[in-house]
Formats: C-alpha cells, structure tokens, sequence
C-alpha cells in the first residue's frame, strides 16, 4: 500500500514536468487542489487554482514560454494513507530571467516543497512552497554524510 501511493505521487511529479515542458497551463495547475496555496520562488502567495492559474499563464505567455524543467530528484515522506509531503529539486532552462535580473544562460535550480492528497481525482498538491537554489556547494553535505545515525533512548 505504501509502496503503490509513493509510486503514484513520484507519477503526479512526472505530470508536473511533462504539462509544464509541454506549457498546457491548465493541465498543469489541475494538479493541485481547488484550494491550494502556492507560494512562488520569490515569496508570493497564491490562493487558489485560479490565481495560481493566472500567474502560471502570465509567466508562460512570457519569460517561460521557451522554459524546459527536469526533475533531478524527489523524496516522498507519507503521512497517512491519504497525505504526504514530497520535496522535488528541478533543473530549468530557456528562463530569460526577471525584468532588471536577466538570466543570461537561460538556467535555474529549485526545489519545491508540496503537501499532496489523495483525492478522488488521484493524488495532488495541497500547498507548495518553490525555492530558487544557488549554485553554491552544502556546506554540511560532507559532515552529514559522516555522521553517525542519531539514536533514540
């Protein structure tokens, strides 16, 4: 069981990408909840499917409308049988960049934070959180790589 529903919400990740590579905007933005919460990259809150719906179509109209993403990893953490929170890192290109902030190689690296449910339409996202990634190297990768397992007593 478990097993079946994280495989079924690494398959909602892969629609994510496919419907924003192919920039069906509202096949995309039906992948969340009619009552989502949506807070983009630079700390924007969207409430519903319809505003997220309108910023979605506003930046594929414009800088994402040659835009590609590919997710690099995910990791899927159920909570219930019916919720579970799934954090996404994706690789962009074609993002000519922000007005007054151009992105001149056209590339960008963020990670998402999604709430997901299961619903009668399959699993979809709650509440997202997206964050742009710096190319800067974790300065704790190493050390927590090294570490020994905490133990509970």
């Amino acid at each position: 069981m478990k097993e079946h529903a994280i495989r079924e919400i690494e398959a909602t990740v892969e629609q994510m990408a496919e419907r924003w590579n192919g920039h069906d905007t509202r096949s995309y933005v039906d992948l969340w909840v009619e009552d989502c919460t949506f807070v983009n990259v630079v700390g924007m809150l969207r409430r519903g499917r319809r505003e997220l719906l309108a910023e979605v179509d506003f930046l594929h109209n414009d800088r994402f409308r040659n835009t590609q993403i590919r997710i690099e990893r995910k990791t899927i953490r159920l909570l219930t049988p019916e919720l579970a929170v799934a954090n996404v890192w994706w690789h962009m290109t074609g993002d000519s960049g922000m007005p007054g902030h151009p992105n001149p190689g056209g590339q960008r690296q963020g990670v998402f934070t999604h709430v997901v449910q299961c619903t009668a339409a399959g699993w979809r996202f709650v509440a997202s959180q997206n964050t742009d990634r710096l190319p800067i190297p974790d300065p704790l990768e190493a050390i927590l790589a090294a570490a020994e397992p905490a133990t509970v007593s």
